[in-house]
């Protein structure tokens, strides 16, 4: 560990590319201690302060703040008939519906967490979730989108046709018991509106005993995230520093129990879980979509008079290049949060009308959010950097070479330190190592820059992650699935720039000798086993790889001679 650690350096701590948020600051109520605080005291919070509003507002259905404390009550003690204890994992598969809500704080309210399983996954990605996380039951939607999801677990799990009242003895998941059906029905499985009757079996005497012995440190949510293993790591987030998380952004960002918020960013994410949790600290109306639709979202708007919105920033962009964007009101959105470059931020102040947008800087490991704008802090702060830390959330920026603190305005690492960081990854103790050191510091693998002022510049990420639209794509995940061809010696995957999505995947290719691929198989091949977001939109075959003299592969050579034969827009 670095000898200079900016708490021993004090001497030249304004020098340095160290800054810690405030203990207390006018956004924040200082009664209120969502770091020691649970879901369940939260959720009751709400309910005593705005009981009989609409808090979430779905495309086929609302609940109140009080409607959502009963049903997650039934749902909690229907998943405890289920055998759903304390610490146990249950998988979740569905679209932005209000049933993913309710299952989430039900979850919650039992010391149980939920593992969120992106929609877009195929039928590799989901085999690995449904193993890794020990998942004991699962909740899913029949199809969302294009995906057969009952028809990807019959191939997975045969012994789902001989299941009985949702029970299943898998060879492959021997720890999934049980899979719920959200949204519809199958044969000998059950139903979500099963599992609430169910609840009506357990007394609440039991369901309040289990309830009272949930802790703030208890893990409310495993969070997929890519990184430079093979496979997506699962992050484990606890419930206090969650709720705070959540609060801290809400208020950074202007939201309070007068918003209507429209929330684009998918359940799944973990921006999701920051979106429930925000409207129940403070108590906005949370809108949200089955999926991100740019068309309906600003009808929407313009139906509904959303007065904030939280987004990625691509679907800002997406809306904002929409037919139907000249002609449609959204003048009552005063606030919104973008989560994307200082350039997406702009676009959203000047070219949509948003003044008093603020940009963000975070990560899954880090609760979601590290830094963020005040909605009131200078127009150009605002525009131009991600903010400074969540109160009581220490950064520094350090020489990936050395680990030492960088002078202040000179690019880095970006290490973070708080009651922020993650538990830790699950069943993944070396991988935890290797990201926070024995001082608590998280090694975010993320460049940035803290200014002379004291502000937060993202610079762009150290991993070697693909950022497709706003989804982080692990090349080594795509690179060992393209190792599986039959035709294929070797491969690696490079970024390269897209007009909408930033940039997206494309796969440099050796094959075995003799053998001959076209682009198309090699696309085709990907399409039907990973989601959508990794598969290379662009295939080039090549005899060898830019290399070191040691023989280690130069992917950076690969992409800028790439780009320098296409004229640096990439493949056309």
């Amino acid at each position: 560990m670095p000898q200079d650690s900016p708490i021993k350096s004090n001497p030249s701590l304004d020098q340095l590319s160290y800054i810690c948020g405030p203990e207390t600051e006018p956004s924040l109520d200082p009664t209120l201690h969502w770091g020691s605080s649970t879901i369940p005291q939260a959720l009751k919070r709400a309910v005593d302060l705005w009981g009989s509003r609409d808090l979430l507002i779905f495309t086929d259905r609302r609940l109140t703040v009080l409607g959502l404390d009963r049903e997650s009550n039934r749902m909690a003690r229907g998943l405890m008939r289920l055998g759903i204890r304390p610490g146990d994992h249950v998988a979740t598969l569905m679209a932005n519906v209000a049933e993913y809500a309710v299952v989430e704080i039900a979850l919650a309210r039992i010391g149980a967490a939920t593992v969120p399983i992106n929609p877009r996954y195929r039928i590799n990605e989901l085999e690995y979730s449904l193993r890794q996380s020990d998942s004991k039951l699962l909740l899913t939607a029949p199809k969302v989108l294009k995906s057969d999801f009952l028809e990807m677990l019959r191939e997975l799990c045969p012994e789902i046709v001989q299941a009985r009242e949702g029970v299943v003895n898998s060879a492959a998941f021997p720890e999934l018991h049980r899979i719920v059906v959200v949204g519809g029905s199958a044969p000998g499985l059950l139903t979500y509106e099963d599992v609430l009757r169910l609840g009506d079996n357990v007394p609440e005497a039991e369901f309040r005993v289990q309830e009272a012995q949930v802790k703030p440190d208890d893990t409310c949510v495993l969070q997929y995230t890519s990184g430079t293993t093979a496979f997506p790591k699962l992050v484990m987030l606890a419930q206090g520093p969650s709720l705070r998380n959540a609060y801290c952004f809400a208020r950074r960002a202007g939201f309070d129990d007068q918003d209507r918020l429209l929330s684009a960013l998918p359940m799944f994410h973990i921006g999701g879980l920051g979106s429930l949790l925000g409207a129940i600290t403070v108590g906005f109306q949370l809108y949200m979509q089955p999926s991100f639709d740019a068309g309906k979202s600003l009808e929407l708007i313009e139906r509904e008079k959303i007065t904030a919105y939280a987004a990625l920033e691509l679907m800002y962009v997406d809306m904002r290049s929409h037919a139907d964007f000249p002609r449609r009101d959204i003048s009552t959105i005063k606030k919104a949060f973008l989560a994307g470059t200082s350039e997406g931020v702009r676009t959203a102040a000047e070219k949509m009308g948003i003044k008093n947008v603020v940009g963000v800087y975070g990560q899954s490991e880090a609760s979601s959010f590290v830094a963020i704008s005040d909605w009131r802090d200078d127009c150009e702060k605002r525009l131009n950097t991600q903010g400074r830390p969540l109160p009581g959330v220490e950064v520094r920026v350090v020489d990936i070479a050395t680990g030492h603190t960088l002078p202040r305005g000179e690019r880095g690492e970006i290490w973070v330190r708080g009651w922020n960081v993650m538990k830790g990854y699950y069943k993944n103790p070396g991988e935890t190592a290797k990201v926070i050191d024995h001082e608590g510091w998280l090694h975010t693998g993320d460049a940035g820059v803290i200014t002379d002022d004291g502000w937060i510049l993202f610079a762009g990420r150290l991993k070697d992650m693909i950022r497709v639209g706003g989804e982080n794509v692990s090349a080594v995940e795509v690179e060992q699935l393209l190792w599986a061809h039959p035709k294929v010696f070797d491969a690696v995957l490079i970024g390269v720039p897209h007009p909408r999505l930033q940039e997206v995947p494309m796969a440099i290719v050796q094959l075995k000798e003799g053998e001959r691929a076209s682009e198309e198989e090699i696309i085709e091949f990907c399409r039907t086993r990973i989601s959508g977001a990794k598969v290379p939109r662009y295939v080039e075959f090549v005899k060898t790889f830019e290399t070191t003299g040691s023989g280690k592969i130069q992917k950076f050579k690969m992409r800028a001679r790439i780009l320098a034969e296409r004229g640096g827009s990439g493949p056309s």
